[in-house]
């Protein structure tokens, strides 16, 4: 985990690496986040959605394909929580 990473960057690492490697995901993220202008650091709840949905892209190729809607199940989950967290 990069030092500095915001707590919803480390639970979105969390719910990935039950699907994939943790180099694996850590690479697709990192790719996705510098495509957005965001680090571990400045990830937060507003960016989840963006970052998740580039980062699917590589993901869903080296998920394994009965994991897969579970995978797509648990991020969509991660993401109206944290919705629900950032709405007033």
């Amino acid at each position: 985990m990069p030092v500095g990473a915001s707590g919803v960057y480390a639970d979105m690492m969390g719910i990935l690496q039950q699907y994939v490697s943790g180099i694996l995901a850590e690479s697709t993220v990192s790719q996705s986040l510098a495509a957005h202008g965001r680090s571990p650091s400045t990830f937060g709840p507003r960016d989840v959605d963006v970052v998740i949905e580039h980062a699917m892209i590589g993901l869903r190729m080296f998920c394994d394909p009965s994991r897969l809607p579970d995978l797509m199940i648990a991020l969509a989950d991660y993401c109206a929580a944290q919705h629900a967290q950032s709405d007033p």
